[in-house]
């Protein structure tokens, strides 16, 4: 049987989802902790993602993809500019 790529799969675990859209573990699965999320489907225990529903989530909550992603995947990392070297005489 042939493996489905992630971006072609309408449910997704939520590893696939946080690569799919780049999301850091720790804030994705943090917000995965609401209640009465729409693109939830509960197998068992496990939580799975479907990406139609949550695609059009993220539409209607423009800013929360942004939020939620890894600060190294998109440069939102603020980094201190880095002061001239002096050396000692």
């Amino acid at each position: 049987m042939k493996k489905v790529p992630c971006c072609d799969k309408e449910i997704m675990n939520v590893e696939e989802t946080l690569v799919r859209y780049e999301l850091s573990n720790r804030k994705f699965r943090s917000f995965l902790r609401q209640d009465d999320l729409p693109f939830i489907l509960m197998y068992h225990k496990r939580k799975l993602i479907v990406r139609g529903e949550f695609e059009v989530y993220l539409g209607l909550n423009p800013n929360l993809l942004e939020e939620m992603k890894n600060a190294h995947s998109h440069g939102s990392k603020e980094t201190r500019p880095k002061e001239p070297h002096i050396a000692a005489r």
